[in-house]
């Protein structure tokens, strides 16, 4: 794996880490956690903890499964992830939109990802499906549609043991 990928997906885990337990909602300026903690990955050291300890269920699982998919996808084939993406016409019947996109808007995978991660966006998250579901769909000439292909590769990636 590249360092770049590796610091990615380091990057990733950590904002999983981080999303645990947080709440809000659609008109919140601020996101309060439960529990997090920050982990410097090199020194091996806890920077910041609140209620480490407690179990809560992961915050955004398909968003975090699609993001792994996007960057391994991204990894084995060498893809940029500043490569443009356009935000497909069924992102029309999705809603709310907090970042106003619409269907034929382009954006960059690093941005989608971004917005997928950070903001929660399911529109970023359905472009960036259907622009790696439509890659793959090329490459292998298998699957329905984009979104078939890409479902599959987040089910394979929930079945991969340790």
């Amino acid at each position: 794996m590249s360092p770049i990928m590796l610091l990615s997906r380091r990057l990733l885990a950590l904002l999983c880490l981080m999303a645990a337990g947080c709440q809000s909602t659609p008109t919140a300026q601020s996101q309060t956690a439960q529990a997090y903690m920050v982990v410097d990955f090199y020194g091996k050291k806890i920077l910041l903890a609140q209620d480490a300890g407690r179990k809560l269920p992961v915050a955004s699982l398909t968003k975090i499964a699609t993001a792994c998919v996007v960057l391994d996808w991204a990894e084995a084939t060498g893809a940029d992830l500043g490569q443009r993406a356009v935000i497909p016409p069924s992102a029309a019947s999705i809603s709310p939109n907090a970042f106003n996109f619409a269907p034929g808007d382009t954006l960059s995978l690093r941005d989608a990802l971004i917005c997928a991660m950070m903001g929660s966006d399911n529109i970023a998250a359905e472009t960036l499906a259907w622009h790696v579901g439509a890659d793959i769909q090329r490459r292998t000439g298998k699957g329905r549609s984009p979104y078939d292909v890409f479902v599959k590769q987040m089910n394979s990636l929930a079945n991969k043991p340790d």
